[in-house]
């Protein structure tokens, strides 16, 4: 059977999550904020019974950052490719997104990700100065610039009151969709994409971008996929 990779409309979430629980996003603390825009794959048609079956990956998540902090007690949700990581050895259910930069705790925003990576490696650093220049934003012209100096940013220019992120992410190939792909090859990203930049409320960037950066994580197992 022939398969198809479909783009599909995009998710659009408007709470973020902390301490335990969802907040709305278009009215922080009486802050107009932007939603989370996700985008999603789907394999078309559905796959036979006994293969698993694959929901909608995310290809991109992007929006305004909002810097909370703790984010308290929650439960992370299955990841909507379809493979649930429980009891798979150094790897998580992580979000994308990340909970503390304002993203939305749902499925959409989760993937499979190298465990160490994502907690304490590379992607875990990005997430945390992010979050620290973000919350600068709001603070005296003084201590903001000290702050973007301090971690070798430079200083936005004032009009920039917030921050725009964007995460894309990259599947590995598939050569051929005569046969479903295995889950981690469909639902595992291999390469990660971040981009962010200081904006204002509606998006437009002033000033250059605070990272340009592509990830590879660690090399894709080639027993993960027969396709």
């Amino acid at each position: 059977m022939a398969y198809t990779i479909q783009n599909d409309p995009p998710t659009i979430a408007n709470d973020c999550y902390r301490n335990g629980g969802p907040q709305s996003r278009l009215n922080y603390y009486v802050v107009n904020y932007g939603p989370v825009t996700i985008h999603t794959q789907s394999l078309l048609p559905a796959v036979p019974p006994g293969v698993f079956q694959p929901g909608p990956r995310p290809v991109s998540v992007s929006g305004i950052v909002i810097p909370l902090g703790a984010v308290g007690h929650h439960a992370n949700p299955n990841p909507s490719g379809g493979w649930v990581t429980v009891g798979e050895p150094g790897i998580d259910k992580g979000h994308i997104f990340a909970l503390e930069l304002g993203g939305p705790n749902i499925e959409a925003n989760v993937v499979p990700q190298w465990a160490h990576w994502q907690q304490f490696g590379a992607w875990r650093y990005y997430e945390r100065d992010i979050n620290i220049l973000a919350q600068s934003l709001t603070q005296p012209l003084a201590n903001k610039n000290q702050i973007w100096l301090g971690l070798n940013q430079p200083i936005p220019l004032p009009a920039a009151t917030y921050i725009k992120y964007e995460v894309t992410l990259q599947y590995k190939t598939l050569l051929h969709l005569e046969i479903a792909p295995s889950i981690t090859a469909w639902a595992f990203p291999i390469a990660w994409y971040m981009t962010a930049f200081p904006c204002d409320i509606g998006g437009v960037q002033h000033g250059p971008d605070i990272l340009r950066n592509y990830f590879v994580p660690r090399p894709f197992p080639n027993y993960w996929s027969v396709a």
